[in-house]
């Protein structure tokens, strides 16, 4: 399951109490760090809001405010990205509670070859990039990526079982080495053919 606890964020509201310049919303660069007056560039993403006060404080009280009173908001999130078959594939807005199944929504849907009971989540942080397969109940943070993989079918399947060949307008998905037709098993090598004759 990919990790969570900390929340990226796209702009984070600082408020230094008492200090009207120092107050503001800062933009998080591509480097992943906040530019404040007075104590310049702060390492932000992929901390939490109470932490990134904490060090705010800190290098405050080092020489400019006597006791800084800091609190960080959240001002808007990174977006996330879905990506496969889904109706409008694309960047949406992140919204706080987020699910696979609540993103898959957001894009129209799923499309009709869409894979429906699990996804392909990437969520990036600190140390890299980590890819998941994750059932559609599984939460998402701002800046992951959701890939709905494609659902194969074989319209036609040929298949020999005790010498005699036999052939049906079948579906079976393709993920899966053996097929389980009622109490019957066949190995087979998944390629579409058209109805042999009979």
């Amino acid at each position: 399951m990919p990790p969570t606890g900390s929340t990226p964020a796209n702009k984070l509201r600082v408020v230094v109490y008492g200090q009207e310049g120092l107050t503001n919303t800062y933009a998080i660069d591509a480097g992943g760090s906040i530019t404040m007056p007075l104590i310049g560039s702060v390492p932000a993403r992929g901390r939490t809001p109470a932490g990134l006060a904490a060090e705010i404080s800190g290098r405050l009280r080092n020489g400019y405010i006597r006791e800084p009173s800091v609190a960080v908001e959240i001002e808007s999130y990174r977006p996330f990205f879905i990506l496969g078959e889904v109706a409008a594939p694309g960047q949406y807005p992140y919204v706080p509670n987020m699910s696979v199944e609540s993103a898959v929504a957001i894009a129209g849907g799923f499309s009709p070859r869409a894979k429906r009971d699990q996804v392909t989540l990437t969520h990036t942080d600190s140390s890299g990039s980590t890819r998941y397969v994750v059932p559609l109940g599984t939460a998402i943070s701002p800046g992951d990526t959701v890939l709905v993989g494609e659902r194969w079918f074989l319209n036609h399947l040929t298949f020999r079982h005790s010498g005699a060949a036999r052939s049906g307008e079948l579906r079976f998905a393709i993920a899966p080495r053996r097929i389980h037709n009622h109490d019957r098993e066949y190995g087979f090598r998944a390629h579409a053919k058209t109805r042999v004759p009979e």
